[in-house]
């Protein structure tokens, strides 16, 4: 570090590491702007990390994911094993309702989770390889 700061110069020249990277990006968001932590590294000129900042008010709203989508690299590694049982690769969870959740309402907390996070919908066919693709199913009633 030391010395003047300008749009040319370089995080990483200027004394910046990983706890800096999420100090800066902690301020930007409390100001109003985001700067993911790998941008800040991808990009480490200062007015190349300028040009990557995201005014919180213009974030793109998230619309509804349904169809077929590519096997992230974890997917594609997945279905690339010769032996791949699916029971270790599940996960169960258990929830109890600390008050007056009856069924109805857990019907509709789960329709709602569903709806906003397209992962917990995702299907792959029981036949799937490392080059088959995701499906995101609908929302059920929705």
């Amino acid at each position: 570090g030391g010395g003047a700061v300008g749009r040319e110069s370089d995080f990483f020249r200027s004394g910046g590491d990983s706890i800096k990277a999420i100090q800066i990006a902690s301020r930007l968001y409390q100001q109003g702007y985001r700067l993911d932590i790998k941008t800040i590294f991808q990009y480490p000129v200062l007015h190349e990390q300028a040009q990557q900042l995201t005014p919180l008010g213009q974030l793109l709203p998230q619309a509804l994911v349904t169809g077929h989508l590519p096997l992230t690299p974890i997917q594609q590694a997945y279905f690339a094993l010769p032996d791949r049982p699916p029971q270790v690769f599940n996960q169960l969870l258990l929830m109890e309702a600390s008050h007056g959740l009856d069924a109805a309402g857990a019907q509709a907390l789960a329709t709602s989770l569903l709806a906003h996070h397209d992962g917990l919908r995702l299907c792959f066919p029981p036949s799937a390889t490392a080059g088959a693709v995701g499906y995101v199913a609908a929302v059920a009633g929705g």
